[in-house]
C-alpha cells in the first residue's frame, strides 16, 4: 500500500513536466495522402507554452523538392499557439510513394526543441502529363507563324485517348481555340506541334497559348501557358507615278500602311520650283501650299493612317500658260529677229561746199541683212519742191521725173546677195531762202523675194537744219 501511494505521488509531480513542453508542434495526423499535379496544404499548429515571446525556427528532414513551408521562422507570444501550413504540390511525373518527413522546431532564446514524424503517401490520378511546353522564341514580327511545342508522356501500361486544346488569348480575349485528338502509347511519349500563322498586321502586344491535356471524358488532366510578343512594326510604302500629256504632266502618288501600328499626322510632302506654284492644280485638297528655301513645297498630312489603309493623292501641273508665254516671248524674238534680219533702207544727210558752192548731200544706205538673194530691187526717193537736185551723181544715175510732191529719183539696184549692202549718193540744193531748216521725206525700196512674194521697206524722215539761216 505504501508503495503504491509513492508511485502515484511521483507520478502527479512529473505529470507536468510531460504534459506541458515549452514548445510544441502538433499536427491533425500522421499521414496525408496527396496526389500528383493537386495542391494540399498541411495546417501545422505551433504553441509556445513559455512565459516570453519566442521566435522559433522550422525545418523538414529529409528536404522534399514538391514540399515548401509556408514560414521558416515565426513569433510566438507567451502562452499562445499560430498555424503554418506545409504547401505539397507533387508533379504530374511523379512516382508512387510513400515518404517519411521530420517536422521540426527550435527556440531561439530557450533552445527548447519539438518534432513530429508524418508520412506522405503520394497518389497518382493520372499517369498521363505534359512533360514539357515550348516556344521556338518569345518574339515575333507580323506575318510570321508560331509554333507551340508540347510534350506528353504516358507512364501507365496501357493505351489512352486524349484531346489537346489550345487557346490563343490577347487581353483575356480568346482569339482561336483548336483541338487536337491523339492516342498515347503505354510507357512513351509523343510531340504535338500546333501552328498560329500572325496576321500582315497583327495587332502588337502581348500574346498567351494555353495548353490543356484531357482525358476522353474531357476532364482536364494537365495544363500549361506560354507567352510571346507581337513588336511593333512602323513601315509606310509609297509609289509615284508621272504620267505625261499636251501641255501637262499628272502626278499620282499612293501611300500604304503595311506596319501594324496608326499613323497619327503622316505627312506626304512634294517639292518643286517655286514658279510652278502658278501652274499647280490638286485634285485631292493639300494641308499647305508654301514657298520655303525659295522652293514650293506641299504638303497632305493625314490624321490617322490604321494599318493595311493606303491614302491616293493626285496632281497636275499644267504647262498651258507656260507654252502661251513661251509662244509669245517666242513671237517676240521672231519679230524682232525679222526686223533685224531684213532688208533695210537708210536716209541720212550732210552739209557739204566745193568751190564756194554750198549743198545737201544725202545718202541712201541700202541693206540686204538677210540671209536669201533679193531681187528687182528699185530705190525711190522725192526731193521735195524747196530743193533741187544737183545733176552730178558719183555712183549710180537715177531716173528723174518731176511730180507734183516735188522731183522723183528712182535708182534700180537688181539682185543683193545675202548681207550685201549698197550706198547711194546725191545732192541737192534749196531753191528758196530757208529759214530753220525743212523736211525730207521717206525714202522706199522694194524688192522681189525668192519665191516671188513682193516686199518693201520705208526710212525715216530725214529733218535738216541750220545752223545760220539763210540760203545754202
Amino acid at each position: 500500500m505504501r508503495k503504491s501511494m509513492v508511485i502515484l505521488l511521483v507520478y502527479m509531480l512529473l505529470l507536468p513536466l510531460v504534459v506541458s513542453k515549452p514548445i510544441e508542434i502538433r499536427l491533425e495526423k500522421n499521414s496525408f495522402d496527396v496526389y500528383t499535379g493537386e495542391e494540399t496544404k498541411i495546417p501545422v499548429i505551433i504553441k509556445n507554452s513559455q512565459e516570453f515571446s519566442d521566435r522559433l525556427y522550422v525545418s523538414i528532414w529529409p528536404p522534399v523538392y514538391f514540399v515548401e513551408i509556408e514560414k521558416y521562422s515565426l513569433v510566438v507570444p507567451p502562452k499562445n499557439e499560430t498555424t503554418i501550413y506545409l504547401k505539397v504540390l507533387p508533379p504530374i511525373s511523379a512516382k508512387e510513394e510513400t515518404k517519411e518527413i521530420k517536422l521540426s522546431i527550435f527556440s531561439e532564446k530557450s533552445n527548447a526543441t519539438d518534432s513530429k514524424t508524418f508520412f506522405l503517401n503520394v497518389i497518382r490520378r493520372s499517369g498521363i502529363f505534359i512533360s514539357s511546353f515550348y516556344l521556338q522564341r518569345e518574339v515575333f514580327k507580323p506575318n510570321e507563324t508560331v509554333v507551340a511545342s508540347l510534350s506528353v508522356s504516358n507512364l501507365d501500361e496501357q493505351s489512352h485517348s486524349i484531346v489537346l486544346l489550345f487557346k490563343l488569348k490577347k487581353n483575356g480575349l480568346v482569339l482561336k481555340t483548336q483541338e487536337i485528338k491523339k492516342t498515347i502509347k503505354p510507357k512513351s511519349s509523343l510531340v504535338v506541334e500546333w501552328r498560329y500563322g500572325l496576321d500582315e498586321y497583327q495587332p502588337p502586344g502581348e500574346y498567351k497559348i494555353e495548353a490543356f491535356l484531357m482525358n476522353s471524358f474531357r476532364r482536364v488532366l494537365d495544363s500549361r501557358e506560354k507567352s510571346f510578343v507581337v513588336e511593333k512594326v512602323k513601315k509606310v510604302v509609297k509609289t509615284k507615278n508621272v504620267s505625261y500629256g499636251f501641255f501637262e504632266h499628272r502626278v499620282i502618288i499612293y501611300v500604304k500602311n503595311v506596319g501594324n501600328v496608326a499613323l497619327k499626322n503622316y505627312t506626304i510632302e512634294e517639292y518643286a520650283p517655286k514658279f510652278l506654284k502658278e501652274f499647280f492644280y490638286p485634285e485631292t485638297e493639300p494641308s499647305s501650299m508654301r514657298i520655303e528655301e525659295n522652293k514650293f513645297v506641299v504638303r497632305w498630312v493625314l490624321e490617322e493612317l490604321s494599318p493595311g489603309e493606303d491614302f491616293r493623292i493626285e496632281y497636275r501641273v499644267k504647262y498651258m500658260n507656260i507654252v502661251v508665254i513661251g509662244l509669245m516671248l517666242i513671237g517676240l524674238v521672231m519679230i524682232a529677229l525679222s526686223s533685224t534680219l531684213r532688208p533695210k533702207i537708210e536716209k541720212t544727210f550732210k552739209f557739204k561746199t566745193e568751190k564756194e558752192d554750198k549743198f545737201i548731200v544725202v545718202s541712201l544706205n541700202v541693206k540686204n541683212k538677210s540671209t536669201r538673194p533679193i531681187h528687182n530691187v528699185v530705190v525711190t526717193d522725192i526731193v521735195p519742191p524747196i530743193a533741187k537736185v544737183v545733176k552730178d551723181f558719183e555712183v549710180l544715175t537715177p531716173s528723174i521725173k518731176t511730180t507734183d510732191r516735188g522731183t522723183k529719183l528712182v535708182w534700180k539696184l537688181g539682185t543683193l546677195a545675202p548681207k550685201e549692202e549698197r550706198i547711194i549718193v546725191y545732192k541737192i540744193k534749196p531753191t528758196i531762202h530757208v529759214i530753220g531748216g525743212f523736211t525730207l521725206p521717206h525714202a522706199t525700196m522694194t524688192y522681189t523675194t525668192k519665191r516671188g512674194k513682193k516686199k518693201g521697206s520705208v526710212s525715216k524722215k530725214v529733218r535738216v537744219v541750220y545752223e545760220i539761216e539763210g540760203k545754202v
